[in-house]
Order: C-alpha cells, then sequence, then structure tokens
C-alpha cells in the first residue's frame, strides 16, 4: 500500500475518532483482542493516543507489548503494528478525563484486503477432527470434538473442549481432517499440525494448524475459504463496533 495514502487515511481516522480493535501478538501467550478508539495524534512525539482498550477476556496490554491496531475508514479494512509506550489521560468533549495508552506511529500500513494470515478471535465454533494413529499393531481412527480458538484464512487454533473433558494428543506433523461449524454453515478442511503452545502451566493446550491447499477438490477449497473470510469480516466487525 502507497504509504502517503495510508498516512492519510490514519490521520483522518484519528480526527474522526474512528473505533479500532487490536490484537496482542505475543508469539508464546494466547491471543488477546482489545476494542478501543482513536483519541489524537501527537506529531511532536509521532504517538498516537487511544482510549484505554477493553477486553471481554482478562488480558492486559503493558509497556513495551507489541500490538496490531486494525481500522476501517473509507470502507477500507487497514491496519498496522505498533509498541505500547506510555500510560496517560484524555479530556473528553464533555470534559471527562478518562484513562488512556499511547503507542507508536507506525513505519507503514497493513492492507487487509491483500493480507493473508489475518487471524480472529472466534465465538466458541466447535470443530469436529478425525485423524488415523498408527502404532505397533495397528491403525485407530482418532475423533475428538474440539473449540476453536482463533483462525484465519490459512490456518486455526484449537484447544480441548473442557465441557467433553477430552484430552487432545495431536502430534505435530500430522495431517487431520475438520468439520467445522462456521455459525451459518459447516465446512470441512484438511490441516497439518504446525505447534503446540501450553498456556497456565499447562492448563489449555493450543494446537496450531496449517490448512492443507493441495487437495484435488481445488473449487470446494476455494469455497471455504471465502466462508472463513466472511466469518472472518463478520467478527472483526463485531469486535470493532463493541466500543
Amino acid at each position: 500500500m502507497d504509504k502517503d495514502f495510508f498516512f492519510k487515511i490514519l490521520f483522518e481516522a484519528i480526527e474522526g475518532g474512528n473505533n479500532i480493535s487490536i490484537n496482542r501478538t505475543a508469539d508464546k501467550e494466547e491471543l488477546f483482542h482489545f476494542s478501543s478508539r482513536f483519541f489524537k495524534f501527537d506529531d511532536e512525539n509521532s504517538t498516537i493516543m487511544i482510549d484505554l482498550p477493553s477486553s471481554e477476556e482478562d488480558g492486559t496490554l503493558r509497556m513495551n507489548d507489541i500490538i496490531e491496531v486494525f481500522f476501517i475508514s473509507q470502507n477500507l479494512r487497514l491496519g498496522f503494528f505498533s509498541k505500547v509506550i506510555g500510560f496517560s489521560e484524555f479530556q473528553l468533549a464533555s470534559k471527562q478525563i478518562v484513562p488512556a495508552l499511547i503507542i507508536s506511529k507506525p513505519d507503514e500500513g497493513l492492507d487487509l484486503q491483500r493480507r493473508r494470515d489475518f487471524r480472529v478471535p472466534t465465538t466458541p465454533l466447535k470443530v469436529v477432527t478425525t485423524y488415523i494413529r498408527e502404532d505397533d499393531e495397528n491403525k485407530k481412527e482418532i475423533i475428538n470434538t474440539c473449540i476453536c480458538d482463533d483462525i484465519s484464512r490459512s490456518g486455526i487454533a484449537l484447544t480441548e473442549n473442557k465441557e467433553l473433558k477430552e484430552k487432545l494428543k495431536f502430534e505435530k506433523g500430522i495431517y487431520i481432517n475438520m468439520k467445522i461449524n462456521m455459525d451459518e454453515e459447516i465446512i470441512q478442511m484438511e490441516g497439518r499440525i504446525e505447534s503446540k503452545r501450553e498456556l497456565y502451566e499447562g492448563k489449555k493446550i493450543i494446537f496450531g494448524i496449517d490448512f492443507a491447499e493441495n487437495k484435488p477438490d481445488k473449487l470446494q477449497y476455494k469455497k471455504n475459504i471465502r466462508i472463513i473470510m466472511k466469518y472472518i469480516m463478520k467478527r472483526q466487525r463485531e469486535i470493532m463496533f463493541k466500543v
């Protein structure tokens, strides 16, 4: 994206006090999502002041956290990487003083229409997984019902369904078939286990899965990706306009 065009749109959004959504992107931590809004741009210090972000989860933003900020302006979905650099206060038009967060001015913008791996935290989507486990004697089909933690165009993160008390024993590198309940539609995807993260001293385990593209039915794969992208856009709007 042209840098001058991006900053023109960004400054208009800041001046307009647009709502924003934020992801904290620490590598080995759970994805936390926040809602906020722009307050003002400080040209002298090259910083942006925003409303102190709120979260439905128990996540908090800390000094030096690297974050992704997303906003909608002129019918464009845009975003940028930034860093938490301070806490402050802001006086609203009503004269009320409210807590605020100071973040760094971005170097460049992200065009989310073109970004492949933009991910959103999901509503509790249920995912039924099937895979074949081989041992010394035979092959066994393993079926689990999981909960989707977050999803993107290129992959999905799954965690255990605590209600069923099923332990997931996925191994890195295996391929699994997934039946994903996307609110209004059910899609089937194949994926490869790429990572395993243990949170809260092992009380929560999240498996990162990349969708497998090289399947015979490429038309169905593309249709499923469109359904996922439609869901992602819907979720981002839901989250962003909770502020």
